[in-house]
């Protein structure tokens, strides 16, 4: 293994070599009992790993489980992001008196009248276009 791997390796997955890739960890161990320098390096980093975990603060299940629960009532507080532009203003209101369905279904039969299924521009023919189309799958 090179100086340059090591440093990788070390700065990447810290100074427990346990949690390096177990293709790297006998090259490692070689180049540890080879160097004195790669030996310094990994008490540097050793340190600097004690210095993180002893900074990070303590949370008990009590306070993780509080902080959940507020986090999710805060959601379930917040309004819904509504739908903007002009079609959504009159489709909304179609919705709220219960005729959604009933303008979704004509603006579908519309559009496919007037796109045409394989040549048929005919507003009557298309259910049974639909139908043959259906066939031959």
């Amino acid at each position: 293994m090179r100086k340059r791997r090591f440093d990788s390796l070390l700065e990447t997955y810290g100074a427990n070599i346990m949690r390096w890739p177990r293709r790297d960890i006998p090259g490692a161990a070689a180049f540890l009992a080879a160097s004195a320098e790669a030996r310094d390096r990994l008490r540097q980093v050793q340190a600097l790993d004690r210095a993180l975990a002893d900074s990070a603060p303590l949370l008990d299940v009590a306070t993780l489980r509080r902080m959940r629960v507020t986090v999710a009532a805060r959601i379930a507080r917040s309004p819904l992001p509504s739908p903007t532009g002009a079609v959504a203003g009159w489709q909304q209101a179609l919705f709220q008196i219960g005729c959604g369905a009933l303008v979704t279904l004509v603006l579908c039969v519309s559009w496919l009248a007037w796109a045409g299924i394989d040549g048929h521009t005919d507003l009557l023919d298309v259910p049974q276009t639909l139908m043959l189309a259906e066939v031959r799958f």
